[in-house]
């Protein structure tokens, strides 16, 4: 792994991306982005504003180009929201940026992390979930390294990775 790499956490909502990352970046003194809420800070609207009002389309379309500006980051920890690895473009972007880690979460364990939150994803019903869930989740799989959150802390994890990076460098 290079020096200048990035971190960058993919995964379904509720996996712990934004938590992880924010703690993994204080860890290896790197920086750390939130892309959910650096696109709320540029719109200046929160995500479920932004959903009722323009659609998933135009939500999509202003994370792709926020992805497209960070191609000089270096030695930052990005958080991804749970769709931006969906897109063919998102991803070839995201793979040149650096490590692609995923944090793997069930379906039930992101409903009960998230249950009580404005999520515009989970306006579905449970059938609906389950297949973004599938979808989603294969192509999480392509990531070089997975990390298994279920039972474990953020502490847990963040270690988990800072250990698999330890090793990717020897």
């Amino acid at each position: 792994m290079r020096d200048k790499a990035n971190i960058i956490l993919i995964g379904f909502m509720g996996s712990g991306k934004s938590s992880v990352g924010s703690r993994l970046a204080k860890n290896l003194e790197f920086d750390f982005m939130d892309m959910d809420k650096e696109i709320e800070r540029i719109t200046q609207m929160d995500i479920p504003s932004i959903f009722k009002k323009y659609g998933e389309y135009h939500f999509r379309s202003v994370e792709t180009a926020l992805l497209k500006s960070l191609g000089a980051k270096e030695k930052t920890v990005i958080s991804t929201g749970g769709g931006t690895a969906m897109c063919a473009e998102n991803w070839k972007i995201l793979s040149e940026l650096g490590l692609l880690v995923h944090l793997y979460v069930t379906l039930d364990t992101a409903i009960l992390r998230t249950g009580g939150k404005d999520r515009p994803m989970l306006q579905q019903d449970r059938g609906q979930l389950e297949s973004m869930w599938q979808k989603r989740l294969l192509v999480y799989q392509l990531a070089e390294h997975t990390v298994d959150t279920e039972g474990r802390s953020i502490e847990e994890v963040t270690q988990y990775i800072v250990d698999f990076i330890k090793i990717l460098k020897e």
